[in-house]
Parts: C-alpha cells; structure tokens; sequence
C-alpha cells in the first residue's frame, strides 16, 4: 500500500470506482446500525438509544480504529512533527486544526442525523448530500478551478435525483435539533474544503498524505473532546445525555454496536477523504462520493425494512435512482476525470501548515 503512489490512482477512473464501492460497502452497515440503534431494534440492546447518548461511544470507537489503520497502511512517517523538550512530537499545524475541527463537526453530525425519530436513513442523507452538492461548485469556483462539463451534468442529475425524492417526504417533521445538526454537517464540509483546497488537492502524493494523516489524526480526538467537553461542564439536557453516553451507557450491551459504529465510520472517513483529495475539481469528486452515500441508504432502508419492519423508500425515492445511476455513467465516461488542478497560489506558501512534501523543517 505504501508504494504505489496515490496520484497514479486518483487520475484513473478505476482508482475513483474501487473507492466509491469501498465507501458504499461500508456506508451501508454504518448508517444501519445507527438507525436500528436509535430506534432500539438491535437485538439484545434494551430500547432506543439517543443520539447525543451514542456519540460519545462512536467516537471512541473511530479514535480506537485511527491508530490502527496508519500503523497498517505505514503512514505514520507523514505526520507532522515538532521537536519538543528534545523529542520529535506528532504535532498538526494550525491549518489542519482547522481542519480537524471542522471535520469533527461532520462526522458527529452525521451520526446525530441518522438517530432523529421520524426521519428515514434516506431523507438525512438528502438533505445532507443535496447541500454539500450545491456547496462544491461554490468552492470550485471560489479556487478558480475549472469545472467542466461533464462535471456540472453530473451535478444537475444528482441534484435532480435529490429534488425528486424531497418530493415524498411531506410526512416527515423534523424538530430544531435536526436542523442545527445538518446546518453544523454543512458548515463543517465548508470549511473542510476550504482548508484541502489550500494545503492540498493537486495531485502530489506526499502532499495529499500529509493532508489526510494530520487530518486523519486530529479529528476523532477533536470529536472525543467536543463530547467530553460539555459531558463534563453538564450544560443542560444535551451535557447530560453526553455524560451518560461516556459513563452508564458503556456498561450497557448497546456500547459494543456503539463502538462499532465508529470504528465503520473510519472507513468511511478513509475512502470519503481520499474522493474528495482526488486533483479534479470538488464537483467532479462529490457526485462521485454522494451517489455512493445515497445508494448505500437505499440498501440499508430496505435491510432495516426487511428486518426490523421500518416503512420502505418511497417511490420517488426510487426514481431519484436513475439520476443517480446517470450521474455515475457520466462520470464514468472516458476523458470526464482529466485536468481540475487548480492553479498554484505563490501568494500563499504559509498555508500549506500541514507540511512541506518531502520532508524539511515540518518533518
């Protein structure tokens, strides 16, 4: 894994497919597993399971599973270093704070999301998908990338398949919490690609490792302090349901489905990164993540209706599937991945705070 170079597989549109499958395969029991958690049909749990009660064990469990893949794939060697008191620390510079701040908001709110009563595993992923679609031609454009044509079709068809199954959901009523839980996801995605756009995101291997292992780093333990945080000041309802989910909730049998939740989530966060690192621009790569996310809920509702009884996709549901599958053969055409590089920024050399590739003084 650690010598076949990372641009190599980001220009062809294989390397884009096989991680497009790997995130639908795992995105599939992720997103399952939280719904059937929130709504207490995981068999030897005792009831529902609150959202901000579960967070605290996904957390843990993705910060468990961290450690794990960089010393398998071998890429702890790209984490930025600082020496101190004599000793080489693995230290994020401040941009990849940054980034690891708003990523942790992204993955808490997604699993936040899926746990809200009354709102389908497909009808999160909408809203959620349909804003971060909007969003990448804005980025695209704030960076001066060039967005090519078949890039914005593939744009339209996804957002097309988005507004046809927002056509079904009059029957949903979603509360405040899940609308500042989406407008956090949203917010969070802003930021995340701000920050890849500026440090990386141009094809250079050692670059777009360093982003990703600093990120990688920096985000589950940002996470488990952003729960622990309030669990521990006890501010309010949402600071005790957080404490609850980091003491009494972790004796329960749910603490183990808990866990793994966070450790599926890694995966995700494995395979969704490396799309979005891809050179072309950010509305060519989340098409390709959001079809991947979006077929995945469709699998897990109709598992969850199959074994657990919830209320089926509904038809327009359905139909959004073709947009879908015609966004993907769009992408999928020969020539739709070549150029997107942005053009380089000399004006800018301070914010590649992850670290100069190849070494010098960040290593």
């Amino acid at each position: 894994m650690d010598d076949a170079p990372i641009g190599k597989a980001s220009r062809a549109g294989a390397g884009i497919v096989g991680l497009a499958a790997g995130y639908f395969a795992a995105y599939v029991p992720y997103s399952a597993l939280v719904k059937a958690l929130s709504n207490g049909d995981v068999p030897g749990t005792e009831g529902p399971v609150g959202g901000l009660v579960l967070l605290p064990a996904a957390a843990l469990g993705q910060l468990a599973a961290m450690p794990v893949f960089l010393s398998v794939a071998g890429w702890w060697r790209y984490a930025h270093r600082r020496t101190i008191a004599g000793r080489r620390v693995v230290t994020p510079g401040p941009a990849m704070l940054r980034a690891s701040l708003w990523t942790a908001l992204i993955v808490g709110a997604t699993t936040l999301n899926y746990t809200f009563p009354g709102a389908s595993i497909l009808l999160m992923l909408l809203l959620m998908r349909g804003g971060v679609l909007i969003l990448a031609p804005v980025m695209d454009l704030l960076r001066r990338r060039t967005v090519r044509a078949a890039s914005w079709a593939a744009l339209g068809l996804s957002l097309a398949a988005v507004a046809v199954a927002l056509g079904d959901v009059e029957g949903y009523g979603l509360g405040l919490g899940a609308a500042l839980s989406v407008g956090l996801y949203l917010a969070g995605y802003a930021g995340r690609f701000a920050v890849m756009s500026a440090v990386a995101k141009r094809g250079e291997r050692e670059r777009d490792r360093r982003y990703f292992v600093d990120e990688h780093i920096g985000t589950p333990v940002v996470l488990v302090l952003l729960c622990a945080v309030p669990a521990a000041v006890g501010a309010g309802a949402w600071g005790a349901e957080l404490r609850e989910g980091f003491t009494g909730f972790l004796l329960t049998p749910a603490a183990v489905p808990a866990f793994l939740v966070g450790v599926l989530y890694e995966a995700v966060f494995v395979l969704g990164t490396w799309i979005y690192l891809d050179r072309r621009e950010f509305t060519w790569a989340v098409p390709a993540n959001r079809c991947a996310s979006l077929l995945a809920g469709v699998v897990a509702s109709f598992g969850l209706t199959a074994l657990a009884g919830l209320p089926r996709p509904g038809d327009a549901e359905l139909l959004a599937l073709a947009f879908i599958g015609a966004a993907s053969a769009v992408l999928a055409l020969p020539g739709a991945g070549r150029g997107g590089t942005p053009p380089e920024r000399p004006d800018r050399p301070a914010r590649l705070a992850a670290g100069r590739p190849g070494g010098g003084a960040s290593r």
